[in-house]
């Protein structure tokens, strides 16, 4: 599989090799993607019709090559990349190219548009500033984990052909009809499952909020634990069987990590997305995210980064490119609570709701909530009674009532196993198995119930 057809001194300047084989002159062609590998010196074959290329030093274009020519430069070669951009284009395409670099053994690196190939193994799908590394990245798996002669053989025009025979064949039998399909602008009420995602490991809030409780948890780990296109598999699988989902991404920040972001925009598709926020991320990374009514960011304002109006800016200006902004979410930690009305009052005069989160952790020795003052609690447990009617399981001990998680709520951990309880403690099914064992009577356990959101669940 490592072996390489070398037609001339000129074709293989460099191990780091990439190759380009196909149309120059489409819309769909990202150039600037070609710009980005020359600035960073990455050397790479580029075969295909052309009438004036830029003088570039370390992109080598051959022109236009008949098959069996341009397939030499494909098999001479260590990574092929598919550096498109045209999203209405792309999204109905199923790029034969892609075919011809796995059967020549190279992994592919894709720009985002490309979702036909999200979930196809051997891929590497990055941003175009990212393709520099992802180029470098696929070029390591070269020699130790080429596509397998198996996957190519999948992948052929025979087996297509029989693939599609096998359609036909069935299209009269009784299949299973999923409930979900590509839904645009889904409420709460349409969504069955509640779920938690605790995904990403990753925060681009530097340095961390002082108020973070699980920022020296998720500290060393990667982004994602595992496959980006198996985690999506498996909840893709979820949405289907059991959802619409309603699912919620809260560990570290949903929009510092890209797989993340691709994962969200494949799910938004046909179930409902809350990503928790804290929005310093560049815009251009939310650019894949569908703009179909099904995602919405709820915002988390972060005293110690910005203030309150650079916040909002950067708020409107994700309004402004398509995307839903839901709540502005304040930690109610207790150096800052003097502050909390004030934001809280220009906020409603903005028509924006407010959702204050008591701060759960020690300070100067004192443990929280319990340790506010009885003013801390007035301006603390007041604005949680304002948006869920109550606020006694805050000092509150659940254990021992009957909760409906495990049946109406999931939690998935950053390992895919799937809880009944975001407390954990719980498993009843895993991500990538694809199975889920749903509780009927689920009794809880634990002495505190922290997030708001979950009391509803608890039955009086």
């Amino acid at each position: 599989m490592s072996a390489r057809c070398i037609p001339n001194n000129n074709m293989y300047k460099s191990k780091n090799i990439f190759i380009y084989s196909g149309y120059l002159e489409g819309s769909w062609l990202d150039w600037e993607c070609f710009n980005i590998l020359e600035e960073n010196e990455i050397i790479g074959n580029i075969v295909g019709k052309y009438i004036k290329v830029p003088d570039y030093k370390y992109l080598n274009f051959v022109g236009e090559k008949p098959y069996p020519i341009a397939a030499t430069y494909i098999a001479a070669s260590h990574a092929g990349i598919i550096p498109f951009k045209d999203k209405k284009i792309c999204e109905s395409v199923d790029p034969i190219k892609a075919y011809d670099y796995w059967a020549a053994g190279l992994w592919i690196v894709a720009t985002p548009v490309m979702k036909v190939l999200f979930d196809k193994p051997y891929t590497i799908i990055a941003d175009k500033h990212d393709f520099p590394e992802a180029i470098q990245e696929a070029y390591a798996q070269f020699d130790k984990n080429p596509p397998t002669p198996e996957f190519v053989s999948q992948n052929s025009w025979e087996a297509r052909a029989k693939d599609l025979s096998q359609i036909i064949n069935k299209q009269h039998k009784k299949t299973k009809v999923y409930r979900v399909s590509k839904k645009f602008n889904l409420q709460e009420e349409d969504c069955p499952l509640r779920v938690t995602l605790q995904m990403p490991s990753s925060c681009n809030m530097e340095p961390p909020c002082p108020y973070c409780s699980n920022a020296a948890f998720r500290k060393g780990k990667p982004p994602i634990q595992g496959d980006p296109n198996l985690w999506l598999d498996g909840l893709t699988w979820i949405g289907e069987e059991y959802g619409p989902m309603y699912i919620s991404l809260c560990f570290g920040d949903p929009l510092s990590d890209k797989d993340t972001i691709a994962i969200t925009s494949e799910l938004a598709l046909g179930n409902k997305v809350d990503l928790v926020s804290n929005i310093i991320c560049p815009l251009e990374d939310l650019e894949i995210l569908p703009r179909n009514g099904n995602v919405a960011i709820a915002t988390s304002f972060h005293p110690y980064h910005w203030s309150l109006d650079e916040f909002l800016e950067k708020r409107e200006q994700i309004v402004n490119s398509g995307i839903r902004c839901g709540c502005v979410l304040i930690v109610g930690y207790p150096p800052k609570i003097d502050q909390i009305p004030i934001w809280v009052e220009q906020l409603d005069s903005l028509g924006i709701e407010t959702r204050v989160m008591p701060f759960h952790g020690m300070y100067k020795q004192k443990e929280y909530p319990s340790s506010y003052n009885e003013d801390e609690k007035k301006i603390v447990f007041s604005e949680v009674e304002k948006i869920y009617k109550k606020s006694d399981w805050l000092l509150n001990s659940p254990k021992g009532k009957k909760c409906r998680v495990g049946k109406d709520y999931l939690f998935i951990d950053e390992y895919g196993d799937i809880h009944a309880c975001y407390m954990g403690q719980s498993k009843i099914g895993n991500v990538f198995d694809k199975n889920i064992e749903l509780v009927d009577d689920f009794i809880c356990s634990f002495d505190v119930c922290p997030c708001p959101d979950m009391w509803e669940y608890l039955e009086e």
